[in-house]
Parts: structure tokens; C-alpha cells; sequence
């Protein structure tokens, strides 16, 4: 929904040739000028995606102020609000809409320019017209429609690491169709992408294939559009998408990490015998998958080296998607309906152990036994296999005048399973274990598990919201907003721990289900705890599964009042107060064994800002915002340290962080000096700090021995490691995890205009201030300060017809972490692990449009 493009250019967007053109936005569910939304947006079209070259959601977070993208965690942060886990039995903080229907995850933000639009990143709380978990801001994306005139393109990419790329798409009347009486404008959209990657950025030394970004993925789309009488107009879209992937985004194994392996057999919180301990001299008979090399990193000198015995894969199947907008025009009212559909099943295979051993043998402490042969191959699964649907329903005004509304209803149903267990295929004596304390028979464990868990969730939202806007004078107007919603919460929890340690003796030992003895519902009270069902504890006997189910609904009211003032047609300016809310969840699942206290409370956040939008001459665009946040209850997963001498494996438990203040500065501008030249500089500051939250264990170092610890209390639990007490530290003053406090991204693009077609040069500079990985601000979970250089050349043909574009990311190659953290060893040394982005790439794309 951009100004047309000049015949002679396809680059003629916002930052146009001789001029800034105005940009077409949906974020208060009408289209507005950007520059008259009285909201702090970014908005990005095709056409300046195709320019700048933003292809990815952290792509898209590079020229965004205050957006962060984990990327190995796959949560996006916005101005410190965001997700720190991915268990589903909590919601994210970034809603993510397409085409105004709300799914759970930002993988619509990444689709190529060719399918989508524009993609809108709504910065702060959107508790009116979006509501459901959008405490942080929401991302909208708009697919390109059907067209009435046939046309299409076919990109062809070929790139670094044996990447290529096959995309297009047709469009065109449906002629047929438009001749049936009270049918008109009827069109369709015909999409395809296919995307492969025969070599990833990390390599194995045991001689498995290669991961990171190694891919083999298929979407498609179809789409049609048109109109029933004179008042009634529909579109529907459906979309599927299959892949095969070793797409590992960063390197997860141990490879880049700064120990040697820990001297430990059986480390503190294990439920086996650890890999590890196969490269130590201690060991008897290590097997190897490929050479016994502990730490690929070290010995090579290349932080991109792991060595493990399993291949990392994920595959997506069964991906269908089906949305339908429909809007009946009425004199004066638009009633708009938004339907969607999606069901997908996500399964991840990987090496658990992150190591290439397959057998060792443990030293006897008794003369004469035989030694216990250890097989810690363990092979992790983890899956999301979910639906979910949604209805709305809105009623817009459309006549002129000075009072504008809105209002509608909402409802939102979802239902999953989040299967993630950890098996030794080769160890036998998991088969058969026995029951603890009594010694006796239990189930048979023929998966040979260590750990199972699995969570079956079916949550439910409803919604009344509304909001008018009322011009009171010629050059202000006061907005108010309010809406209601109610989160339904059910979740059935199972679990099965299988303990083994044959390390005391050296010799083979029985191995016990101890799924009983980790479990609070059968010890304690079963039910008076928040969220569990009472009296809902069951343990099957014949499968030693242990389960119970967990229930609870979250309501609040939640709104808006802001008074913006508009002199002219060039300049805006804003204040306003916005409320959000994001539900309680569960703390199940691949977060640990079932929880003494399995629920966490809902987040509250009420925001104030101020913005100011101003055009200058049509040359220069400054957009400008504060903003203050006062939040409460960011919910965040901590690990419990098991206490010394337990039979138990460290867990983890959500918490509600009482107070955390966000404050913040972003700029946006568009500068065009002179005819073809355009620069685009984004600026963000943002201070997410925890202002009270007392008292939490550190899992890396318990008893708070650390520089910069403030302790806040003394437990009675003994450390397994130090034996010394506990600490709970007082957390007042760390920064919130994945909040760098500057973030700059500079873009000048040139375009030199010849007789045979445009040529256009971009290039952008990145740079990330430093971050925390963890609410424990310490050096291992330091994330340092990162700067990136991209560049983009293209050549567009006379007549629009075909492109020629040479790209590059991270040009210079630099190193770029993304995520730090810190594994404590049995001796007390903490080894310090890194998750790294993509090195530097580069390729062609070909493109031909008829």
C-alpha cells in the first residue's frame, strides 16, 4: 500500500527518488498514513525489504528501535518485554498477527517480499484492538493480495554454503467466475517457495553432516479475493509448509566452550552417569564416535567445530493454515469478520549429551568386580504437535465527522501437546528398573528412558473491546480505549524419572524409577497448591507415569486514552497511557519434573509515552518516543538447585519478578539530501531494570561466591559442590535478559539511472549494545557488544522486467554471540558457553517479472 513506483524503477518506496512517500498502515485496524497513527510503528514494505535486504525476523529486528530476537531461543523482545521460555504452557509478550489473525509465533515476519506486503512492528502495549498476549507491542504482517491484471515473478537465488532458493508467484482475474451475476472483481494469488541448504556454518569432527541453517523447506499459498453484490467483499488465503531441516540457528553443542570436561562421573542433579567423563584419564575403555575430542573449539582453534554421534533434525508436517476476511459495508458501519485456522507438528531429533561417546567403562572400588559399562548416548526428542482458531468480529464507523469507533468480539481457542523426553538407547538396564525406596519391580521402561515428560494444553480467550476517537478541535484529538478478556487454562501433566548410578561401587548397579520420590503431589498436599486440580494426582502403576491436571482462568480489563495534536498535515504529536496484561501459565513440560508450584501469575504493564512525527520538506522524516513502563510480574523460569544428598535432577519454576522498570528513547528517520540518495538511521535506547525482586538461587553459583552477588538471603539447603549453604540473591538493579540498552542501524542506498535500467547500491551498518543472557547479570551470561556490515547491489533492467542482486551479510565476518551462559562442574569451575549467528554469506538472486 505504497505510492506507485516509477516505470523506470522498482525501488520507488518511502524512500523515494526526489522525495519520502507516504506509507499505508493498518496498526489501529484502519488504514492510516503512518505519519498520522499516533502509535510508535515501524513499518516495512516489500519494496524497502527488497532494497535494504531484510529477509529474516532478525533481519527485521536490526532496524527496528527496542526490537531484540534471541535467535537460538527463538523469542523476540520488545523495549525488554518479551518470552524467556518456549514451554506452551505460558504465552509470549510479543502478539504476532497475520493478516490480523494472532498465532503463537513470529515465523510470518521472516516470509520472503515477494508474498508479503508490509510487515508493522507496534511498539508498546496494544491492549485495545489487539489484546491477546501483546503486553510488549505486537508484529503485524499483511500478504500481498490477488491482483485483477495477470501478472508474476520467479527469484532464483544461489548463495554460500550450497544455499539456493526457488520462489514465484502468478495472479490474475478469475474471468469465469466474474460473469456469474452479483459476483465482480474476483482474483486469485498463487505462491510458491522452496528453500535449500546443503552445508551448515558449524561442522562436526565425527564426520556427521554439517548443521546450522542446513534446510530443505517447501511452502505454498493460494489465495482469491472478490466481491458478492454491491456490498459484501471476501478473501481467503491457504498456505502449507513442510521442511527437513538440520536448521540448528546457532551453535547449541558444547564445541565453543572454555573448560575441560568435568572430572565427575555422576555430576550434582544428574539422573546417569555423565558423557563427559569418557574423555577424562579416569575412564576405562572410551569408545568414540569419530576422534575422542572433548572440546572441538579448543582443539582446533575454530569456535564453529562440534563433535558429537547424532545429527541434529527438525521437520515440520502437517502445517496447514486457512484465513478468511469478509467485510459487509453498511451506510455509515464496515462489519468485518477475521477467521483462521492452522494446525502444524513440530519434531526435533538431537544429540542431548552434545557429546560423540558411545561406551566407557567405570573404575571398580571393590578388587575383583567387574567393571559397569556406561552407554551415555542420549538421544533428546522434543515436539510441538498443535491447532489453534480464532473468530472476530468488528464494527468500524466510516462516515466523516469528528467521532470515529470502533469496536468487537473476540475468541481465541488452542489445543497442544509438547512431548520432550531423554533416552540411552544402548543402556540396558533402563529396561527393567525398580522401584524406590522398596526395591521391588516396577514398570517396564522400554524406551529406556531417563527423563519423559508430556503436556496436553487446550487454553481458551474471549474478548469485548472498543475505542473512539474523538476530533474535539481542529488540530486535537483524544482517543480512549477499552477492552476485556479472559483467559481458560487447562493443562494434563505426566512424567517418568529413571535414576542409575553405578559410580559409588564402579560395578553394575540396579537402576530405580524415582518418579515418586521427585514428585510434590503425592508427598504433599495434591491439590491446595495454585492451579492444581485437587485430588487429580494419578500414578499408573503399570506405565510408572505420573500425572495430574492443572486448571485456572485470568481475566483483566485492560485500555488506552492518549491526545495527539496535528497542526498540519506534516507533523504529529502524542501523549498517551496504555494498559497490558498477559495471563498466568504452567510451569510443565520440558521445564522440568512436575512443580511444587506449578502455576505463575498473570503480567501487568502500564505504559506512558510521548511521540513526535514530523516531515520535513518531504526530504527529511524524524519520528520520535519516550516511554516509561512500569511492569509487574515478568515471568521468568528459574532453575531449583537439588539440596546434597537427594535423589532428585535440577528443575525449573516460573517466578513473578514483583517490579521491573523499562524506560526508553527510540528515533526513527528517513533522509533524503539529494535526488537517488536516501538514508535510513534507527536509534534505540532502553533501560529494562529489575527493580525489586528478592530472593533467587543462581543454578551456575549457589552459594553466591561470584563478584557482584547481593545476597538476600541464607537458605538451609547445602550446596552439593561448595557445601555451603544457599544464597537467594536480591536481584534489584540486573538488567532483564536480552535488553541491549543502544542499538543503531544505519542504511544509505544510491541509485545511478542509465539508459538500459537502475542500478542501486545499499549498505548498512549494524551495531548491538551489550546484553545479559539471564536475570543474573554475571560474566557467563555476558553477551558482548556486536556490530555488522551488509550490502546489496542491484541491477534492474529497462522496463522492469528482470534484476540482478549481489548481497553479502556480515561482510567482515565478524564473530557475533548470541546468546552466553554458564555450566557449573562438580570441581567449582564454571565453563563459559557461547551460541554464535551466521559468519558471513553472500550469493545472486535472479529475478524475471511478466
Amino acid at each position: 500500500q505504497t505510492a506507485p513506483a516509477p516505470p523506470a524503477s522498482r525501488f520507488a518506496t518511502e524512500t523515494s527518488k526526489g522525495g519520502i512517500q507516504e506509507v499505508i498502515v493498518t496498526a489501529e485496524k484502519r488504514s492510516q498514513s503512518l505519519q498520522t497513527v499516533p502509535v510508535a510503528v515501524s513499518a516495512f514494505t516489500s519494496q524497502t525489504r527488497d532494497l535494504i535486504g531484510i529477509l529474516s525476523t532478525k533481519d527485521l529486528t536490526n532496524y527496528t528501535p527496542g526490537l531484540s530476537y534471541s535467535q537460538s531461543g527463538d523469542r523476540i523482545f520488545l523495549r525488554g518485554v518479551g518470552r524467556f521460555t518456549n514451554n506452551l504452557g505460558s504465552d509470549p509478550g510479543i502478539a504476532n498477527y497475520a493478516d490480523g489473525v494472532y498465532t503463537t509465533f513470529a515465523v510470518a515476519s521472516g516470509e520472503d517480499p515477494l508474498f508479503v506486503d508490509r510487515v508493522e512492528v507496534l511498539r508498546g502495549p496494544q491492549g485495545t484492538l489487539y489484546g491477546r498476549n501483546s503486553i510488549g507491542g505486537a508484529i503485524n504482517v499483511i500478504s500481498k493480495r490477488p491482483l485483477d491484471h495477470f501478472q508474476g515473478e520467479v527469484r532464483v537465488t544461489e548463495g554460500s554454503y550450497g544455499r539456493n532458493t526457488y520462489l514465484g508467484y502468478i495472479t490474475g482475474p478469475l474471468p469465469y467466475l466474474n460473469d456469474v451475476p452479483n459476483l465482480s472483481g474476483w482474483a486469485y494469488r498463487l505462491s510458491y517457495d522452496h528453500q535449500n541448504q546443503d552445508h551448515g556454518y558449524y561442522h562436526n569432527l565425527s564426520g556427521l553432516k554439517s548443521e546450522g541453517s542446513v534446510q530443505d523447506e517447501t511452502f505454498i499459498d493460494a489465495q482469491v479475493k472478490g466481491k458478492i453484490g454491491e456490498h459484501f467483499d471476501l478473501w481467503a488465503k491457504w498456505n502449507r509448509q513442510a521442511y527437513d531441516n538440520a536448521n540448528v540457528p546457532s551453535l547449541v553443542h558444547n564445541g565453543y566452550s572454555d573448560a575441560a570436561p568435568d572430572p565427575a562421573a555422576f555430576p550434582a542433579g544428574s539422573l546417569t552417569p555423565s558423557a563427559a567423563f569418557a574423555y577424562t584419564s579416569a575412564a576405562i575403555n572410551p569408545v568414540f564416535y569419530g576422534p575422542p575430542i572433548y572440546n572441538a573449539a579448543i582443539a582446533t582453534g575454530d569456535h564453529r567445530a562440534f563433535n558429537t554421534n547424532k545429527a541434529f533434525g527438525n521437520t515440520v508436517s502437517h502445517n496447514n493454515n486457512f484465513n478468511i476476511e469478509a467485510i459487509y459495508h453498511l451506510p455509515g458501519v464496515d462489519i468485518k469478520y477475521l477467521g483462521g485456522w492452522l494446525k502444524y507438528h513440530y519434531d526435533q531429533l538431537y544429540d542431548y549429551d552434545d557429546h560423540n561417546v558411545l561406551s566407557y567403562q567405570l573404575p571398580c572400588s571393590t578388587p575383583g568386580c567387574t567393571p559397569a559399562t556406561v552407554y551415555p548416548d542420549n538421544r533428546g526428542y522434543y515436539a510441538e504437535h498443535k491447532e489453534f482458531y480464532s473468530h472476530e468480529v468488528n464494527f468500524s464507523s466510516t462516515s466523516p465527522g469528528p467521532v470515529q469507533w470502533l469496536t468487537g468480539l473476540y475468541y481465541y481457542h488452542e489445543e497442544y501437546s509438547q512431548p520432550f523426553y531423554i533416552a540411552q538407547p544402548q543402556q540396558a538396564v533402563l529396561a527393567a528398573p525398580l522401584n524406590l525406596p522398596a526395591f521391588t519391580a516396577a514398570a517396564a521402561n522400554p524406551n529406556r528412558y531417563i527423563f519423559y515428560n508430556d503436556i496436553y494444553g487446550i487454553n481458551s480467550s474471549e474478548a469485548v473491546f472498543g475505542q473512539v476517537d474523538w476530533k474535539f478541535a481542529p488540530t486535537f484529538k483524544l482517543t480512549a480505549g477499552a477492552r476485556y478478556s479472559n483467559d481458560d487454562k487447562r493443562l494434563f501433566e505426566e512424567q517418568r524419572l529413571i535414576y542409575w548410578n553405578p559410580v559409588a561401587t564402579g560395578a553394575a548397579t540396579p537402576a530405580f524409577d524415582v518418579t515418586t520420590a521427585t514428585d510434590p503431589s503425592a508427598a504433599g498436599p495434591g491439590g491446595t497448591e495454585p492451579g492444581v486440580v485437587k485430588g487429580s494426582f494419578f500414578r499408573n502403576t503399570a506405565t510408572g507415569i505420573s500425572s495430574r491436571l492443572l486448571k485456572d482462568s485470568f481475566s483483566a480489563t485492560t485500555g488506552t486514552i492518549g491526545l495527539e495534536w496535528q497542526p498540519d498535515h506534516s507533523t504529529l504529536g502524542y501523549v498517551k497511557f496504555s494498559k497490558g496484561f498477559k495471563s498466568g501459565g504452567f510451569a510443565p513440560g520440558p521445564t522440568g519434573t512436575l512443580q511444587a508450584l506449578p502455576e505463575t501469575g498473570s503480567e501487568s504493564l502500564n505504559a506512558y509515552e510521548g511521540g513526535f512525527k514530523e516531515t520535513w520538506n518531504k526530504t527529511l522524516q524524524t519520528n520520535i518516543a519516550v516511554f516509561y513502563y512500569d511492569y509487574k510480574g515478568a515471568q521468568v523460569p528459574v532453575t531449583i538447585v537439588p539440596p546434597i544428598g537427594t535423589v532428585a535432577v535440577s528443575t525449573s519454576q516460573f517466578i513473578n519478578l514483583p517490579k521491573v522498570r523499562n524506560v526508553g528513547f527510540e528515533a526513527e528517520t528517513i533522509w533524503s539530501p539529494i535526488p537517488h540518495l536516501n538514508v535510513l538511521f534507527n536509534y534505540s535506547y532502553v533501560s529494562a531494570e529489575i527493580r525489586k525482586a528478592c530472593c533467587y538461587v543462581d543454578p551456575v553459583d549457589p552459594s553466591g561466591l561470584q563478584p557482584g552477588v547481593k545476597v538476600g538471603n541464607t537458605s538451609t539447603t547445602i550446596d552439593a559442590v561448595t557445601h555451603l549453604p544457599t544464597v537467594g540473591e536480591d536481584l534489584s538493579g540486573q538488567q532483564m535478559p536480552a535488553s541491549p540498552k543502544n542499538k543503531v542501524s544505519l542504511n544509505a542506498n544510491y541509485t545511478w539511472m542509465f539508459d538500459q535500467g537502475d542500478l542501486v547500491g545499499s549498505i548498512s551498518y549494524l551495531w548491538k549494545d551489550s546484553s545479559y543472557s539471564s536475570i543474573f547479570n554475571r560474566s557467563y551470561n555476558y553477551v558482548p557488544s556486536q556490530e555488522q556490515v551488509d550490502a546489496r547491489i542491484t541491477w534492474t533492467g529497462r522496463g522492469n522486467k528482470y534484476s540482478v542482486v549481489l548481497f553479502g551479510q556480515n561482510l567482515f565476518n565478524n564473530e557475533i554471540i548470541d546468546a552466553q551462559s554458564g555450566t557449573r562442574q562438580s570441581t567449582g569451575v564454571i565453563a563459559h558457553g557461547y551460541t554464535l549467528l551466521a559468519p558471513r554469506t553472500y550469493g545472486v538472486q535472479l529475478e524475471y517479472r511478466f
